[in-house]
């Protein structure tokens, strides 16, 4: 199989920082950036595994960029170790637990109430795919035109007013919560097209206007930018950081 791939990391309207990070073909942002996206897309064989990740640091919690670049820097770290043929969902389940203590560890050592980020990843290996997430950051797949969630919210389903808090997330303490990443693997065909972004573009464009999106015959490049200029239109209020990536052939 090959693919192509293309990023997109923007701070928003109202945020005055960017806490979102990410993973691209070995690159992750600098711990303090406010926006990034590609120059060209990418390009390459799934028989090297391939790994893409988007990292939402905790909305409006301390540090949420360091949780971020954190999380970012231990799946470019693994991704560098991956070199035994280890089982994929091992290795992404491995990612979030290093991370998460991590994470956990910077915050005792800030002194901080608490410091958190998502984690949406999905990994590529020849005709197989791998996704994982943790949190509300998502995976969708457009296949014959259908999109598809593939990740899975870690939210609290019961009634509350606005937004529903995380039930998990990166930087929890080991010792009192269980991290329990949501991974599955599955087959890829050719066309698809798969999306991982943090929840500024889903809090802002509905997922029938994501499928829209992702149905047009648009570059990859052109397409990120569609889809922030969507969600800053209609308001971009968060972070917003995009990954799009096609299975070619």
């Amino acid at each position: 199989m090959k693919i192509a791939a293309a990023y997109l990391c923007d701070q928003g309207k109202v945020r005055t920082r960017n806490q979102d990070n990410l993973y691209f073909h070995e690159k992750i942002l600098s711990l303090y950036h406010l926006k990034s996206y590609s120059r060209f897309h990418w390009q390459t064989a799934t028989k090297k595994a391939v790994c893409l990740g988007v990292f939402d640091g905790m909305g409006g919690e301390q540090y949420g960029e360091e949780a971020s670049f954190l999380a970012a820097e231990v799946l470019r770290a693994k991704m560098w170790e991956n070199r035994t043929g280890r089982i994929p969902g091992d290795i992404l389940r491995e990612v979030c637990h290093t991370a998460n203590e991590a994470i956990y560890k910077r915050t005792l050592e800030l002194a901080a109430d608490r410091i958190g980020t998502t984690a949406a990843i999905i990994y590529l290996q020849y005709d197989r795919i791998w996704i994982c997430n943790v949190g509300d950051s998502r995976i969708y797949r457009l296949r014959s035109g259908i999109l598809e969630r593939l990740s899975l919210d870690h939210v609290w389903k019961g009634e509350c007013k606005g937004k529903p808090g995380l039930t998990q997330h990166l930087g929890m303490n080991p010792e009192e919560i269980t991290l329990f990443p949501y991974i599955v693997d599955d087959a890829v065909m050719r066309r698809d097209k798969y999306l991982i972004c943090s929840d500024g573009l889903t809090d802002m464009v509905p997922e029938e206007a994501i499928k829209n999106i992702l149905n047009r015959d648009l570059s990859l490049l052109k397409c990120n930018r569609l889809l922030l200029k969507t969600a800053l239109d209609n308001g971009g209020r968060d972070n917003i950081t995009i990954i799009t990536c096609k299975v070619e052939q």
